[in-house]
């Protein structure tokens, strides 16, 4: 589970890394963007489940640390726009592309 956890962080780093390199050029990525948030977000969660799997009940106790990375897994996945809204702001820009 380590292994799956460490390579899911590394992808969702790589993908931002590359949407701020571009960012940097001043080249307007909205759908690497909008893939990375969605990708990241979706990534702190399954992280956070994984981590619960590997400390049990004592990862559920309040107050401990992967209880808490728990809970706010979910709010990166509300926060810079919900996973749907990424969803369709990829689409749109896809269908851009191939419009072109």
């Amino acid at each position: 589970m380590r292994a799956e956890m460490a390579t899911e962080i590394y992808a969702a780093r790589c993908m931002v890394y590359d949407v701020i390199e571009k960012i940097d050029r001043r080249e307007e990525d909205r759908a690497g963007a909008s893939m990375a948030k969605l990708f990241a977000a979706e990534v702190t969660n399954r992280v956070a489940d994984k981590a619960i799997q590997i400390f049990g009940s004592q990862g559920l106790e309040k107050g401990h640390p992967v209880e808490k990375m728990y809970r706010s897994s979910r709010m990166f996945r509300i926060l810079s726009g919900t996973s749907e809204i990424q969803k369709n702001t990829i689409a749109k820009e896809l269908f851009k592309e191939k419009a072109l």
